[in-house]
């Protein structure tokens, strides 16, 4: 019998009408159960294995992590966006408007990573990306615009109770206009009837001048009608999106007409006065005619006061983030970063819709041709950075380039890089020319006002570089320009202001003659030699070559700001050096410190130590043993009830030409990509006015001190990265059948 009929036969045993024995009957059913029992198991298991698989996959959205394990951590947000992010005190979007589709793709992969990292770093800040060229792009594009119409429901509703009373004011205006140009004409017949009436050619002239006059009124008076009815139609507008923009055209449109009747209306009633005002006597004019013009400056008054009302009503409005947002995307691709809206009692943070636009090629930059490679994650980080810190524009610190020279203009001259470096951390910079007499920029008194920190950065000079060469008249226009620098800066210094000075070598200390600038820094404590630089020598084979240029690797000080620099390339051409001494016993408790040394090493000295120092040519000097570091940069800090603002800081740097476009554009290229010669001096630059400003927390550390000992993921060789796949793919079944023939093994 066949292995097949055997088995056929004992399954007829088995199902026989009750022949088999009853033990053989009870293997049948547990060989059921047991079938059943391992189907059981099975799903209970894949049910497990499922939920742990969903499980995880929940907590991996919930907490993404990310770690970065290259050498350059290349991958990892900066300190200073980390402290940016942290501090976001509601929620923020970060919206990216383009035509993704057609952008670089390395580019959209670096944003896309830099995107990734901000919103996984902070829980308040979410990203949303439109592709403007897609049927979902506009439709996520819809869905913006009416988040933000709920949004500023307050404010929408507050505009539309505006444009409601300039229409109503408009249309009461041009009502009265009648009475207006009926007053004109009055006065207009009486001149003719004083000239000897149309007859005349005096007269006609006369008539024609008011008959225009007359005609200019009915225009304004056409105008304000025009206006009242364009803004109830924009009252009555839905409230969507399309609403919002029919309801900022017709305030826009009641804000021209209200505008201009106001100052026509002031010219009519200053002119209406001036008759009314006129003298007596032969010549003059009649009676009736001033007292018509009276009549004239009675009614033009109150309407002038109307009209300016609601003209101020209408500019008193803050903008509409809705309407921003849809005029930036229709005109334009770009990433936005839109803050929180204010409150309805927020009137001033309404202000400010708290929104910043980033052109998308910053962001999106096309690929670059030849050695240079563009960094674009570092660029994407700094750029939205910095508009993250923008957002709050009342605590934005401001800074005030207060210098001595030709009006530098919108580009900042030759302080154009760091102008821009500034503007890139969120730091807004203003230029105060104060040669002849230059007043303070109403910027600086705006942010007085709203109390945002302002950081006053005075760029000192040699008054007597010309001194001697027969140029006497450039000599003391010098001269009285530093009598405007060094008052500017005893002011703001006196007044309790922070502020960055900078001190450079000076011809007139040179000579024995007291350095202004430098004697506004001694009663801080800070005494600079401004007379003498410090200098170097490098060996040139048995040459000894004097070199004015010190560079800075360790800034050998504990200060946030020297922190900032240390391990980063600081070049100073020509410092000269200060001395920590006791301030002044009228400040108070003033901390002084030394910010910035340098040692003192064989081979640099002080300008004219050399007879002192014993020095033989073709020799080495030594450096005289136990000497002090010499200090290139201090700071002064005082606090207390008698300091205006409870905090004063002072940074003194005895160079000026350390942060200008000659200083910051130096680079070359490694492995491709330009890096900066002079990083140092930027980081400087950066870092001390954050910490002028009061942001200690965005007064990151350097590369030394950052550096921190993580793993490297080392390239893989090609033949081994094939054997990596091959045993990803083939491990799992063969590990399976191995399972299964052990379980089988033991089973038997």
């Amino acid at each position: 019998m066949s292995t097949r009929g055997a088995a056929a036969a004992d399954v007829g045993l088995a199902g026989g009408g009750g022949g088999g024995s009853g033990e053989g009957g009870g293997g049948g059913r547990r060989g059921d159960g047991s079938r059943l029992g391992h189907t059981l198991r099975a799903a209970v298991l894949g049910l497990a294995v499922s939920a742990v698989a969903a499980l995880s996959l929940l907590l991996l959205s919930l907490w993404p992590a990310q770690w970065d394990v290259t050498a350059t951590r290349s991958h990892a947000l900066s300190p200073r966006t980390r402290a940016v992010l942290d501090a976001l005190a509601g929620p923020v979007r970060v919206v990216i408007a383009a035509n993704v589709s057609a952008a670089d793709r390395a580019a959209s992969q670096r944003l896309s990573d830099v995107l990734g990292a901000f919103a996984r770093q902070s829980d308040r800040l979410r990203v949303e990306v439109i592709d403007t060229a897609s049927a979902g792009g506009v439709e996520a594009f819809d869905r913006l615009l009416a988040g933000l119409v709920e949004e500023e429901r307050p404010h929408i509703d507050r505009a539309r109770g505006a444009v409601a009373d300039a229409a109503g004011q408009c249309r009461g205006l041009a009502e009265g206009m009648d009475g207006v140009i009926a007053a004109v004409g009055k006065i207009g017949e009486l001149q003719v009837e004083a000239v000897g009436g149309l007859t005349t050619t005096q007269g006609q002239r006369v008539r024609g001048s008011f008959a225009e006059q007359e005609a200019v009124l009915r225009v304004t008076q056409s105008g304000l009608r025009r206006a009242a009815d364009e803004g109830e139609r924009s009252i009555q507008g839905g409230v969507g999106a399309a609403g919002v923009a029919g309801l900022a055209a017709g305030r826009r449109a009641l804000a021209v007409q209200l505008g201009g009747a106001t100052r026509q209306l002031e010219s009519l009633g200053q002119q209406a006065d001036g008759i009314r005002r006129s003298p007596t006597g032969q010549g003059a004019l009649s009676p009736g005619v001033r007292d018509a013009a009276g009549e004239l400056a009675r009614v033009v008054a109150p309407m002038r006061d109307r009209a300016a009302r609601g003209a101020l009503q209408l500019d008193a409005l803050p903008p509409l983030r809705t309407l921003l947002v849809q005029e930036a995307v229709s005109q334009t691709q770009a990433a936005l970063v839109i803050g929180p809206p204010a409150g309805p009692s927020e009137a001033r943070a309404a202000a400010d819709p708290k929104i910043r636009a980033i052109p998308i090629d910053e962001l999106l930059p096309p690929p670059v041709r030849g050695e240079a490679v563009v960094d674009r994650r570092y660029r994407a980080e700094e750029l939205l950075t910095a508009a993250l810190s923008d957002l709050d524009a009342q605590q934005r610190p401001l800074v005030a380039l207060v210098h001595a020279f030709a009006p530098l203009g919108e580009a900042f001259g030759f302080f154009g890089l760091a102008e821009r470096s500034l503007r890139l951390r969120g730091v807004e910079v203003v230029e105060w020319p104060v040669a002849g007499g230059g007043q303070e920029p109403a910027a600086v008194a705006a942010a007085r006002a709203a109390g945002r920190p302002i950081v006053h950065t005075i760029v000192g000079f040699d008054p007597g570089m010309v001194a001697g060469r027969g140029e006497q008249p450039d000599a003391s226009l010098r001269a009285a320009a530093l009598g405007d620098l060094v008052r500017v800066t005893e002011s703001v210094l006196g007044a309790g202001g922070s502020a960055l000075v900078m001190v450079p070598p000076s011809s007139l200390a040179a000579r024995g003659a007291p350095d202004p600038l430098a004697q506004a820094l001694e009663r801080f404590g800070i005494a600079i030699d401004s007379a003498r630089i410090l200098l170097g020598e490098v060996g040139a084979g048995s040459l000894r070559v004097v070199q004015t240029e010190t560079r800075v690797l360790d800034p050998m000080s504990e200060h946030p700001v020297a922190m900032a620099i240390e391990g980063l390339p600081l070049r100073l051409v020509a410092p000269v050096t200060m001395r920590l001494e006791a301030a002044d016993e009228s400040l108070g408790q003033v901390r002084t410190l030394g910010v910035i040394r340098v040692p003192a090493r064989g081979g640099a000295w002080l300008e004219g130590e050399w007879p002192a120092q014993g020095y033989e040519p073709g020799g080495v000097r030594d450096a005289a043993p136990g000497a002090e570091p010499w200090v290139v940069m201090a700071s002064a800090e005082r606090a207390g009830p008698g300091v205006p603002g409870g905090r004063q800081r002072v940074l003194a740097i005895g160079n000026n030409e350390w942060m200008n476009d000659r200083a910051l554009n130096q680079s070359e290229v490694v492995d491709g990509r330009p890096v900066s010669r002079t990083a140092g001096n930027a980081e400087l630059w950066a870092a001390s006015v954050l910490w002028l400003a009061g942001r200690d927390d965005q007064v990151v550390r350097g590369a030394a001190g950052e550096a921190v000992a993580i793993g490297v993921v080392p390239a893989i060789e090609p033949r081994r990265l094939v054997g990596l796949k091959w045993a990803v793919v083939l491990t799992p079944p063969i590990v399976v059948l191995l399972l299964g023939g052990v379980y089988g093994a033991l089973r038997r």
